[in-house]
């Protein structure tokens, strides 16, 4: 923990940057001047993102961004910055709240895929398949099930569809029997 800690510091010349301050017609202009040289260009863009939002009358300020550590990886980062009550007219206090969440965004893109291939396996199965959660609702179906049932692709569509209206919509058609088509029902006889 020390050693990210340490990672995380930017060193700049006190002085230069006092100087800058001094300087600075503004305050984004001692963003430039100050931390420019230090950052990557995507890293600056949220600074100055941030600083344009605090001078707009935001106390609180989050983004997202993909940088380059210290050594060379490529880390995405959610930081978020706050002005405390105090602080607000003078800028003197921002705290920051910077969180790596490479392992994050990296799970959140290989879930996608995964699913994306489940889906696409469960499209191309010849038999009619169909999932239902817990509470009954469907999760999905593919084709071969709707063509089998005389669904519609809007009488199937997942988390609101349900086992009892899919039953339902049968018996109207005369394509199911007259025992109960409760989902419930159905499980308590498993």
């Amino acid at each position: 923990l020390t050693a990210n800690l340490i990672n995380a510091i930017v060193v700049t010349d006190v002085s230069e940057a006092t100087v800058g301050i001094y300087r600075a017609q503004c305050k984004a202009d001692v963003v430039v001047s100050t931390f420019a040289e230090n950052m990557s260009p995507q890293e600056f863009a949220a600074t100055c993102q941030m600083i344009a939002a605090f001078a707009d009358g935001a106390t609180r300020f989050e983004i997202e961004t993909d940088e380059q550590s210290l050594n060379g990886t490529s880390v995405t980062t959610h930081t978020r910055a706050v002005i405390p009550p105090a602080h607000r007219d003078t800028w003197s206090r921002v705290l920051h709240v910077i969180d790596d969440i490479t392992k994050l965004t990296d799970a959140k893109t290989n879930a996608a895929t995964v699913h994306g291939q489940f889906v696409d396996a469960i499209a191309s199965v010849t038999d009619g398949f169909c999932l239902f959660d817990a509470d009954g609702y469907l999760v999905l179906c593919n084709d071969m099930y709707r063509t089998i049932h005389g669904y519609s692709a809007a009488e199937t569509e997942p988390g609101v569809a349900t086992y009892d209206s899919l039953g339902v919509l049968d018996q109207a058609r005369g394509d199911g029997s007259t025992e109960s088509l409760s989902f419930v029902d159905r499980l308590d006889k498993l």
